[in-house]
């Protein structure tokens, strides 16, 4: 089976304590099996849970972006 992922374009992560922030604000969200930040590429790696649907995908992708905006960044879908 393919693991999919999706990548996020993530502004204002300045430290690795901001990288948790991200990644714990997202981590608990529906169809989300694993995420990592990467501030030096301002980008967060979101690995999907198996079975999820394209159109899920596209859905949970929009809530990951609200949810990392909550938490006080910049998100985009890359």
């Amino acid at each position: 089976m393919t693991t999919l992922t999706s990548e996020f374009s993530v502004e204002g992560m300045t430290c690795g304590g901001c990288e948790k922030s991200v990644v714990n604000a997202i981590s608990t969200l529906p169809g989300v099996a694993q995420a990592s930040a990467d501030r030096q590429h301002n980008r967060v790696i979101v690995t999907w849970q198996n079975g999820i649907t394209q159109p899920d995908q596209q859905r949970q992708s929009q809530a990951i972006c609200e949810a990392i905006e909550a938490a006080g960044f910049d998100c985009r879908v890359a």
